[in-house]
């Protein structure tokens, strides 16, 4: 894992739908954050 920071999105609407077709193949980490500052992390995969 490089550790670099590939999009971030601020003041999303409720539903929010990210394109990673400009994405290389790899492994990703999404993390999401609620408006009272709770995360969560996910791993996808592009292929």
């Amino acid at each position: 894992i490089v550790g670099q920071v590939v999009q971030t999105i601020e003041n999303p609407t409720e539903v929010q739908t990210i394109s990673i077709a400009n994405y290389t193949t790899g492994v990703y980490m999404v993390t999401l954050f609620d408006n009272n500052g709770n995360s969560t992390t996910q791993r996808f995969i592009k292929q």
